[in-house]
């Protein structure tokens, strides 16, 4: 019984760990577009009033974006809409962004 409780003391402080580092050092809010989740490994290649372009080697055209990333945007309080082709929709209240995947690039218009 010891035992057990033990192994779920530890499984749970794993997961909190990695929900913790997540938010912390994986993902953050963009400031441009209504607080959407930007992984923080992209690099910003363009910026206009109602768009960004990022490169992010995890993105790809043919797998969209990793689960860790849509769980995220998720967790942000944004839901899943329409996907057409690598495009994605969320909504968020009265905003809709769109995400398109494409290899190495992530663009995000809002």
């Amino acid at each position: 019984m010891k035992k057990r409780i033990i192994s779920i003391t530890v499984v749970t402080i794993i997961f909190s760990a990695l929900i913790v580092y997540s938010r912390l050092f994986v993902y953050g809010n963009s400031s441009s577009n209504h607080d959407f989740p930007i992984p923080k490994a992209a690099d910003l290649i363009n910026t206009n009033q109602h768009s960004e372009i990022d490169n992010w080697i995890k993105a790809s055209e043919e797998n969209g974006v990793p689960s860790s990333y849509m769980d995220f945007i998720e967790q942000a309080g944004w839901e899943e809409g329409a996907r057409e082709g690598a495009a994605v929709y969320y909504t968020k209240g009265d905003h809709t962004v769109e995400v398109i995947s494409t290899t190495n690039q992530l663009t995000i218009i809002y």
